[in-house]
């Protein structure tokens, strides 16, 4: 069936509308356009006739659904050509890059080919690559999965560091294997050999610009370890912050399984010298700018000079 409407997914309204007036101007007059700003109003009605512009968290529905219709990932920042099947458009060139790359002919024929193999693999995805771990990306992530019934795991890709808040969601063990948060660079990866090859952990929290225990909250740390402790396939846990209030100390003591704390300061001292038995302990240089070390197998992934927090605050706070 041939295009009859092309539908703008962002919930930047400012970007869609701009984006609609350049697409109003083409030639194209036997299409209609819509804008969606609100992911919960999207709907898969009429998408046999239409093509799909979806910047995050837009890409949810379609990678957990595995919707069977015409999409083009917009993203904001660099991605591969095609993620996971569906071909990937740089939001934030310039218009004419953009409507170039919709309606040029290579990637329009490439994409609409009935027989297009990369496109019918990509829909029984069990991960989510996000280039930007945005918490809206994770929370949209997690009520379609939810909504589902489907056990997913969830790979936060970010370009920039261990950062996001996941204050906004909670960790429930029907519903991720593993949550990790990793640094990676490079368009060419294999998602699942990596975890299974080079990870040998189940759970990791990440840190926290500021003041983990105030962002990620006592009871969800009480019920996270309570979780990790019904688990009987693994030996040890780690739990990853940039600072940790001594008032939770006593949240590990008991704890049968062996802790990485990834904290810096005096209190990730103390913390080593209180529960040494039970915790190995990594915390970053001594200095004014102290970053968070995450130990990872393969040091190439992670570059920890390019985590510094004070930089870090400004980009998220």
């Amino acid at each position: 069936m041939s295009i009859k409407q092309i539908v703008i997914c962002d919930t930047q309204k400012v970007y869609v509308d701009r984006l609609l007036m350049r697409l109003q101007q083409q030639k194209e007059r036997h299409l209609s356009y819509i804008g969606i700003t609100n992911p919960d109003d999207f709907t898969k009605e009429d998408a046999t006739s239409s093509l799909y512009l979806m910047a995050e968290p837009f890409w949810i529905p379609v990678l957990l659904e595995g919707i069977e219709h015409r999409t083009i990932l917009l993203s904001g920042d660099y991605v591969p050509k095609w993620l996971m099947g569906y071909p990937v458009i740089n939001k934030y060139q310039d218009y004419q890059n953009i409507l170039r790359g919709i309606f040029g002919s290579e990637l329009w024929n490439d994409f609409f080919a009935q027989d297009n193999k990369a496109l019918q693999s990509s829909l029984s995805i069990t991960g989510i690559y996000s280039p930007s771990a945005h918490p809206d990306v994770v929370y949209y992530a997690i009520s379609y999965t939810k909504r589902l019934q489907k056990k997913s795991l969830f790979i936060p890709v970010l370009q920039n560091g261990f950062y996001i808040f996941c204050s906004q969601y909670e960790v429930q063990k029907d519903l991720l294997d593993v949550l990790y948060l990793m640094d990676m660079k490079g368009e060419n990866f294999d998602l699942r050999g990596f975890i299974h090859k080079v990870f040998d952990v189940d759970v990791i929290l990440p840190p926290f610009v500021s003041g983990a225990a105030s962002r990620l909250g006592r009871e969800q740390i009480v019920n996270l370890l309570r979780l990790v402790q019904q688990r009987t396939d693994y030996e040890e846990v780690v739990l990853c912050f940039d600072c940790l209030a001594e008032d939770y100390y006593e949240l590990f003591d008991s704890f049968s399984k062996k802790i990485l704390l990834e904290s810096n300061g005096p209190y990730a001292r103390h913390a080593q010298k209180q529960f040494q038995e039970n915790i190995r302990l990594h915390y970053g240089a001594d200095r004014e700018d102290d970053y968070v070390h995450v130990e990872l197998p393969v040091t190439q992934v992670y570059d920890p000079d390019q985590l510094c927090v004070s930089e870090m605050e400004e980009r998220i706070c």
